[in-house]
Formats: C-alpha cells, sequence, structure tokens
C-alpha cells in the first residue's frame, strides 16, 4: 500500500479479506488499483490521506486530520472498530477515537494483529492483539488477549514521556522520546527489545538500557523477533533474532 503526494491511496495483493480496500468483489490486484477518495471523507472540511500502514491482514491510513481509518479482517480487534473479530471490512472505516484521544494525532504503525497511533502531544495508543503484552496496556489486557477498540496508554513511566515516534513489530512495539530514548514492550524470548533475552513478556513500555543510551534514537523498526534503531548521526543499531 502507498499513499502518493497529492494524498491517493493505492493497494496491490491480496484482498481475500478486504485488505485491498477496493471492494468485496476484488479478491487480488497484481497492479496498484486507487482505493476510492469517498471512503476517507470525515466531518472535517480537506481531509485527506497522509499516512498509511499495512498489518498480516488489515490496512489503516491516517489523514491530515488526525483521523484513522481501517479496513480488513477485524482477527483480535486489529480494526479497532468494536466489531466481531470475524468481521471482514472491504472498504475503509473510521476508527473512533471521541473520550479516547487527547491530542490530534500525528502517526499510525501496524504489522500483523496490532496498530500504534502516537498523539502530537506526545502519548500513544493501541489496539489489536495483545497476548504479548505488544499494546502495552498492563497484565490486565494481556489476560484478556486483545483490544477491539484504540485505548491510551497509561503506566507512570510512560505518562512522563513525551513520544515523537512508534513503530510495531510481530509481536512487540517501540516508541522514541523527544529526547532520544527508546521504550519497547511485548514479547522478548529473542532479544527482539533489546532488554535480554527474556522469556516473560513486558506489559508496558520499558527503557532500553546499556551502550545504546549514549545515543540520541530519532527512529526504531520492528520486524517478527529483531529491531532496528537509527541514530541521529545515521548509526544503525541491531537487537534480536538475527
Amino acid at each position: 500500500m502507498v499513499v502518493t503526494t497529492d494524498s491517493r491511496v493505492f493497494t496491490r495483493g491480496d484482498g481475500v479479506v478486504g485488505q485491498l480496500g477496493l471492494g468485496e468483489e476484488i479478491k487480488i490486484s497484481y497492479k496498484f488499483a486507487e482505493v476510492d477518495p469517498v471512503h476517507f471523507r470525515s466531518s472535517v472540511p480537506h481531509d485527506k490521506p497522509i499516512m498509511v500502514s499495512c498489518g498480516q491482514y488489515s490496512c489503516s491510513t491516517l489523514t491530515t486530520a488526525g483521523e484513522v481509518f481501517t479496513w480488513g479482517e477485524n482477527g483480535f480487534g486489529s480494526l479497532g472498530l468494536v466489531l466481531p473479530r470475524t468481521h471482514r471490512q472491504y472498504e475503509p472505516r473510521r476508527v473512533n477515537f471521541e473520550n479516547v484521544a487527547t491530542s490530534k494525532l500525528c502517526m499510525i504503525a501496524s504489522n500483523m494483529y496490532h496498530t500504534l497511533a502516537l498523539g502530537s502531544g506526545g502519548e500513544l495508543y493501541a489496539w489489536g492483539a495483545n497476548a504479548n503484552g505488544q499494546l502495552g496496556l498492563g497484565p490486565e489486557s494481556r489476560e484478556v488477549g486483545s483490544e477491539g477498540f484504540p485505548k491510551k496508554l497509561w503506566d507512570q513511566e510512560t505518562n512522563k514521556q513525551k513520544f515523537v515516534f512508534v513503530s510495531a513489530g510481530g509481536n512487540h512495539s517501540s516508541a522514541v522520546t523527544e529526547e532520544g530514548r527508546v521504550y519497547m514492550w511485548g514479547a522478548g524470548g529473542n532479544g527482539q527489545l533489546g532488554l535480554g533475552i527474556t522469556t516473560w513478556p513486558r506489559v508496558f513500555p520499558t527503557r532500553v538500557t546499556g551502550l545504546i543510551e549514549q545515543e540520541h534514537v530519532v527512529m526504531t523498526s520492528c520486524g517478527d523477533e529483531h529491531t532496528l534503531l537509527l541514530t541521529i548521526d545515521g548509526r544503525l543499531w541491531s537487537t534480536g533474532r538475527g
């Protein structure tokens, strides 16, 4: 999936569960096809897509007004639409952040079955699969196993930070603060959290310590079982299964 400079969204590939956003009739597309812009209309005049992200069987788009639209299969609540887990959304539909978001959303990140969102005030939101604590919402949420609508990360340490970047991995997540510090959470059995090899998932964002604290990190990218970190001076760090 791509978004162009004039805010047009194009998708290609497998669409059997609606992840192309092209309607129920199109099951596969070998060429990029445009998602009908009418589906991204919101209550804000001249609102348009500026960012896209793909999960395993779902997609999400962020607009200039901070609205989020999702489509595809709702397994584990990955669409954030408070719908049955078996629901298939064949066209984009707006996610309701009313009474949840405390500032305008400025970034989204999806992978596998969960999605993260970043507010312009530096706060974090998450929804979808959570069996490994990848939503960062604490032990009670992990026991439930998933969240079908967006929730704000609220633990004491997270509330002290202003985050500027987020990334979602297969079963883990990461975020970067404005000071260049890195926080990670979720599954860490292969060292992908940078916190040492542990069989216990981290259910809250946990600060990564050690040599990386001497660096100013500006961006992270979470894979299935590894994570990359990019510093302000262009150095690339990695952790996890290699």
